[in-house]
């Protein structure tokens, strides 16, 4: 891939999170799985991430899709992780070299809210998978 098509890309696949996000933001329905849609698409685009923002996101998407938190049970999880990752921080995290099938251009493909979150769900599994090396010596048990 060209430098001029990975730019492409990658402002593809921001305008999708766009699209995903107003959809989020507009129904309570989507919105269910705003924390995983935020969470997936950070880790496929760390960018510039800080090491405390990526441990939080891996953390919080291995506990809503190993452990099934989800609403508020996330939202606790999460803040209880952010103090824990400031009192003991991660050390560099490194970032895996591979990626998930399933795209969030593809999520925004959904043509309704209920394929919309049952999207993001598998998305964020593939995410998961990916990053499972990494969460294993981040994410504590």
């Amino acid at each position: 891939m060209t430098q001029e098509e990975s730019t492409q890309e990658e402002a593809t696949q921001q305008e999708a999170f766009e699209i995903l996000l107003a959809r989020e933001f507009a129904d309570p329905e989507y919105f269910a799985v705003h924390q995983l849609t935020v969470a997936a698409y950070r880790l496929e685009h760390p960018g510039d991430s800080s090491d405390h923002t990526l441990a939080l996101l891996l953390d919080a998407l291995c506990a809503a899709v190993d452990r099934g938190l989800d609403g508020p049970a996330l939202r606790r999880h999460v803040a209880w992780a952010s103090s824990r990752l400031r009192d003991q921080p991660p050390g560099p995290v490194p970032r895996p070299a591979g990626r998930a099938v399933l795209r969030v251009t593809d999520v925004a493909r959904a043509r309704d809210a209920a394929e919309h979150c049952a999207l993001v769900r598998r998305w964020a599994a593939e995410v998961r998978e990916v990053w499972r090396p990494v969460a294993d010596a981040v994410v504590p048990d």
